[in-house]
C-alpha cells in the first residue's frame, strides 16, 4: 500500500501549526535514530499543535526509521525502565491528599522524571509544576499577586524564559506567567531564582488558592477607591505560606480577586471570592471610610455561575478574617463528589440563607483571634505624583515638544502621568521582551509594569517626556501599544500544544481568526475590531470564554455517526455594565469551521445591529435563539450533518 507521505516533497509542510517540513522530520529520524512519534515531536515539534499531522509523522517513521536488530532481553527491559512516564489518566486525588503532598525534589534533581510515581503528578501541581503534552517536560506556573512586576522580577522572568522555557513565557488570564519545556531536574534551580526576587510557583495549580488577582489600574484610574494590589499580595502571601496544611484539606481550588475601579468591579462575581473597594455609603458628608464589598460563589468552567454579594461593606481589617471564614467553610463542608467540589456547589447545596448563617458564625470567631489583629494592612494613600524621580533636561525638552499624548496612551488621574497597554498576542512573550520591560523600569524611575487579565502588559506612571525613549525601546523589542492591531482582542489558553487536558488547538484557532478573517467592508471591520473572542481548548474555561462577545470551548460532540473533538460556540457574554454569561448556541463546530462561523457572525451583526449598538447589545436585543437561527440559515449548506445544537438562556448577576 502506498505511503501517503511518500508523495510529499522534502520542502512541503507536514506540520502547519509549527511549520515543520517533511525534510526536517526525515533528517531527524535518520540522524537521531528515532522510532516513535513522541521522539520526533520533542525534537521537531511536529504533531504538537492540533495533532492532525500525527498520522503523516507515523508514516514517515515507517518509511525512514533505521532497521532494528533484536535487542537482548536485558537491554529491552532496561529500555522499558527508562521510558518516560506518560501523564496518568486517573488519579485518586482525595487519597493522595490524605496520604500527604510532600515531595523530595532533591531526588527528582538527581534522578529526573524516572523518580516520579503516578501520585506525584498531582502532588507536583500543588507546587505549580504541571505535566504538559510532551513526556519528560513540564509547565511551571509562576504567581504574580496583583499582576505588578518589579525590574528585578522582570529580569528574572526573562532569564528563566531564556534558559528554561525555550526563550518564551506565557501570560495567563490570572496574571501568572507560565514556563513550558521545564525539566523536573531543573525545578529547584528555578525556585532559587524566583525566591531571590520574591516570587514563587507554590500553590499555583491543583486544589489550592490560585494566584490572587487585582485590578491592574486601581492606582491610576479616576474611578478607583484605592490601590488594591497590596491587598492581593498580602492575602496571597498569608495563605501560600500555609500551603502545607491548607492544600490537603481543600476540596477544590479557590480564586480570589480584588477590584479597585468601576470597570474591574464586574470581575468580582466570576470568582469564588471577589472584593470590590468602595467608600462606606453610610459615611454621609464626612470623610469617606474605605472598605470592601464581598462577593462569593462565582466561577466559570463547564457550569458557569455568577456570584452574589455576601456583604455590602466590610472594614479593611475584616478582609483576612472573612477570607479565613470562607476557606474554613469550603474545607469543612465542601463537596467531595467529582464535579461538585467548587464553592459554587456548596452555596447551591446549602442555599444562600444557610451559607450566610454559617459564614457569620465562622467570621465572628476569626475576627476575635488575637493574631488577626496584627494583620490589618496599612492602606496606601492615593498618589498624586512620584517621588525620587528627577527629571532630566532632555526629558523636559521632550515633554515641551509633546503637545498631546501619542495614540495608545491615556492620561492617568494623576496630573502629568500617562499609561498604556501593550498587546501580547495570545499571551506569548519572548525573553527579550521581558528584558526590555525590565530595562524600561530601570532606566525610567517611577515607571511600573503590570500583567493584566487579558494576557497583556500595562505601563503606568510614565511622564510625558519619558514617552519618546520608552516607545523607541518598545519598538526595538517588537512590543506594540494596544490600538495599533487590526483585529479583535483574542484571548487563548495554550490548548493541545501543551496542556494534557485540552482537546482542541485553541491557539491555532486564535491565529486563524487573526490572520484569515478579512472584513468585507468598513462596517464589518469596525465591528471585528471591537470584538472580544476567547478560546479555551477544553470546558475548564482557562480563557474565560463565557465572558466574551464570542466564546469557543473545546469538547466532544456528535458529528454524523461519530463523536469528534470540536468547539461549542457562545455569544453575548461580557462584564461591562451588567455582567452576563454568554449563551451557548452551537455544539460540534469543527476546527475547520471556526473562521467561517465567526465571519458569518460578523455578517449577521452588520445586517441586524442598530446604529450605535455593540455586538453584545445586539445579541441581547435579538436573543440567542434568533442569532442561532440566522447562523444555521447561513451555515447549513456548509456544515456536517447531525450536528447537535443546544440553547441556554443568558444568566444575569444577582445583587444581594
Amino acid at each position: 500500500m502506498l505511503n501517503p507521505a511518500s508523495n510529499l516533497a522534502d520542502g512541503e509542510l507536514v506540520c502547519n501549526c509549527n511549520s515543520v517540513t517533511k525534510g526536517t522530520i526525515v533528517q531527524a529520524i535518520q540522524q537521531k535514530g528515532f522510532t516513535r512519534r513522541e521522539e520526533v515531536a520533542l525534537f521537531t515539534r511536529a504533531s504538537t499543535g492540533c495533532g492532525s499531522c500525527a498520522q503523516l509523522v507515523e508514516d514517515l517513521l515507517t518509511a525512514h526509521m533505521p532497521k532494528q536488530t533484536d535487542a537482548p532481553d536485558a537491554v529491552a527491559r532496561n529500555r522499558a525502565t527508562l521510558e518516560p512516564r506518560a501523564y496518568p489518566k486517573n488519579l485518586e486525588v482525595a487519597r493522595i491528599k490524605k496520604e500527604g503532598l510532600e515531595l523530595d525534589f532533591s531526588r527528582f534533581r538527581e534522578l529526573g522524571v524516572q523518580a516520579l510515581s503516578d501520585d506525584d503528578y498531582y502532588r507536583l501541581k500543588t507546587y505549580g509544576v504541571c505535566s504538559q503534552k510532551h513526556r519528560e517536560y513540564f509547565m511551571m506556573r509562576i504567581r504574580i499577586p496583583g499582576g505588578r512586576v518589579t525590574a528585578d522580577q522582570l529580569d528574572c522572568l526573562a532569564e528563566l524564559a531564556k534558559y528554561y522555557g525555550r526563550s518564551w513565557g506565557h501570560l495567563t488570564t490570572r496574571q501568572d506567567m507560565e514556563l513550558h519545556w521545564v525539566r523536573i531536574e531543573k525545578v529547584q534551580e528555578i525556585w532559587e531564582h524566583l525566591e531571590a526576587v520574591g516570587l514563587t510557583s507554590r500553590s499555583a495549580c491543583g486544589h489550592t488558592l490560585r494566584n490572587v488577582m487585582a485590578c491592574p489600574h486601581s492606582a491610576i484610574s479616576p474611578t478607583s477607591a484605592t490601590d488594591v494590589r497590596p491587598w492581593a499580595k498580602a492575602i496571597s502571601d498569608y495563605f501560600v505560606s500555609r500551603s502545607a496544611w491548607i492544600n490537603p484539606a481543600m476540596p477544590n481550588r479557590l480564586n480570589i480577586y480584588f477590584a479597585g475601579c468601576v470597570a474591574c468591579a464586574a470581575h468580582a462575581p466570576v470568582n469564588d471570592i471577589g472584593w470590590v473597594a468602595v467608600n462606606d455609603p453610610a459615611g454621609g458628608n464626612e470623610k469617606p471610610t474605605l472598605g470592601f464589598q464581598l462577593w462569593v460563589g462565582g466561577s466559570l468552567g463547564s457550569y458557569p455561575v455568577l456570584g452574589f454579594q455576601l456583604k455590602s461593606f466590610l472594614r479593611p481589617e475584616e478582609v483576612l478574617p472573612a477570607c479565613q471564614a470562607i476557606f474554613q467553610l469550603h474545607m469543612q463542608y465542601g463537596g467531595r463528589q467529582k464535579g461538585k467540589t467548587r464553592l459554587k456547589f456548596l452555596v447551591e447545596e446549602l442555599g444562600r440563607e444557610r451559607f450566610e448563617k454559617l459564614f457569620e458564625e465562622t467570621f465572628a470567631i476569626q475576627k476575635a483571634l488575637p493574631e488577626n489583629r496584627l494583620f490589618p494592612l496599612q492602606i496606601p494613600p492615593a498618589q498624586r505624583y512620584r517621588v525620587n524621580t528627577p527629571v532630566s533636561l532632555a526629558e523636559r525638552l521632550a515633554a515641551f515638544r509633546q503637545k498631546k499624548l501619542p495614540p495608545g496612551w491615556q492620561a492617568q488621574r494623576q496630573s502629568g502621568y500617562a499609561s498604556c497597554v501593550l498587546e501580547i498576542p495570545l499571551g506569548e512573550i519572548r525573553w527579550k521582551q521581558l528584558a526590555a520591560l525590565g530595562q524600561i523600569v530601570r532606566q525610567h524611575r517611577g515607571v511600573e509594569v503590570s500583567f493584566n487579565m487579558d494576557q497583556n502588559v500595562e505601563l503606568h506612571w510614565v511622564r510625558k517626556g519619558q514617552i519618546p525613549p520608552i516607545q523607541r525601546t518598545l519598538g526595538m523589542a517588537e512590543l506594540t501599544i494596544k490600538g495599533f492591531q487590526a483585529g479583535p482582542r483574542v484571548v487563548s489558553c495554550p490548548g493541545t500544544q501543551f496542556c494534557v487536558l485540552a482537546v482542541t488547538n485553541s491557539q491555532g484557532a486564535a491565529r486563524d481568526l487573526q490572520t484569515q478573517i478579512v472584513p468585507k467592508d468598513e462596517r464589518q471591520e469596525k465591528l471585528f475590531r471591537s470584538l472580544t473572542i476567547h478560546i479555551s481548548g477544553c470546558p475548564n474555561s482557562c480563557a474565560k470564554q463565557q465572558i466574551a462577545d464570542i466564546g469557543l470551548a473545546g469538547g466532544m460532540a456528535p458529528l454524523g455517526d461519530h463523536r469528534r473533538y470540536s468547539y461549542q460556540l457562545s455569544v453575548g457574554g461580557g462584564l461591562e455594565g451588567e455582567p452576563q454569561l454568554g449563551a451557548v448556541i452551537r455544539k460540534g463546530l469543527t476546527e475547520g469551521m471556526v473562521v467561517l462561523a465567526v465571519q458569518t457572525l460578523l455578517e449577521i451583526g452588520v445586517e441586524r445591529m442598530q446604529p450605535g449598538e455593540s455586538f453584545r447589545e445586539g445579541v441581547r436585543r435579538l436573543g440567542p435563539a434568533e442569532i442561532s437561527r440566522l447562523l444555521d440559515e447561513k451555515l447549513a449548506p456548509q456544515l456536517p450533518q447531525k450536528v447537535e445544537r443546544i440553547l441556554m438562556s443568558l444568566e444575569q448577576v444577582e445583587v444581594g
